[in-house]
């Protein structure tokens, strides 16, 4: 088979949700053809979707290499880099985009959700509403413009955003009950909400909760252009444990994310020595 016909099969199975065999291809399409870009943007894309971040930095830094005025490329390595929680790296890439393709929205809101990681809630926050003026329905840009709100003390602006948010995840949650990012947004903007209504608490532990028991090995989550690390969420699930005074809980979860990372001060302050 030639490498035109390899790659065609590698998109065809990317898009009937057999990665393995969209991998296989693609690097096959590489093998015979290294300078063949589109397959290793491909690769990269499928290790991305599939999980194996380190894997998707590879091949798109690659891709990146060869094709440095391709934004598109430069934004999905960013989201790599985010997932890996690199987030000077997720910048760098995300600006390179930007500089290529001037108001392009994946990029700003790539950068809104660097900021927000970071905690550089006025940058968030403007990013956010750059993406806003273009969609005002843009649930990713909805979500970084109430949590960074939320930290400036904008009480109004926050829940306005996130009430605007909840309306649209809501929405997809009963489209796809089993959808796990779903659950896992609606806990995030109840956690936040919680701050003006403490009955959200248990709102936010009902998502994170039905999340984490249907999440598998599932390592991260992505919906909507935000993500979020498995370890995100279980801390963020141990807190409010901890807010609603489940003790035993809070340092069940806080063991739970010191067997995968001894170093996770989360962790650390949920479980105690």
């Amino acid at each position: 088979m030639d490498k035109d016909s390899l790659f065609d099969y590698g998109i065809t199975a990317g898009m009937r949700g057999e990665t393995d065999k969209a991998i296989e291809s693609f690097e096959q399409v590489i093998k015979l053809d290294p300078e063949y870009v589109p397959a290793l943007y491909q690769l990269g894309k499928t290790y991305l979707k599939r999980g194996d971040f380190p894997a998707a930095v590879r091949a798109l830094t690659r891709a990146a290499e060869k094709r440095p005025y391709q934004a598109a490329i430069h934004i999905d390595l960013g989201n790599a880099y985010l997932f890996q929680n690199a987030l000077d790296r997720a910048q760098t890439e995300f600006t390179k985009a930007l500089a290529l393709e001037d108001g392009n929205m994946k990029a700003i809101t790539g950068l809104a959700q660097v900021y927000l990681k970071s905690e550089e809630w006025d940058r968030a926050a403007s990013h956010a509403k750059l993406v806003l003026l273009n969609n005002p329905m843009n649930f990713a840009a909805l979500f970084i413009l109430g949590a960074a709100s939320h930290h400036l003390g904008h009480a109004q602006e926050s829940h306005e955003a996130l009430q605007k948010a909840t309306d649209i995840i809501t929405e997809f949650v009963t489209l796809k009950p089993e959808q796990v990012e779903g659950h896992v947004l609606l806990g995030e903007i109840y956690l936040y909400q919680a701050a003006l209504d403490r009955t959200n608490l248990a709102k936010a532990v009902e998502h994170y909760e039905l999340a984490e028991n249907e999440a598998g090995d599932a390592s991260s989550f992505s919906a909507f252009g935000l993500i979020f690390s498995r370890m995100e969420i279980q801390a963020k699930l141990g807190a409010c444990y901890k807010r609603l005074g489940n003790i035993e809980k809070a340092q069940a979860m806080g063991k739970r994310i010191l067997e995968r990372d001894p170093d996770n001060k989360l962790g650390q302050n949920l479980a105690p020595e």
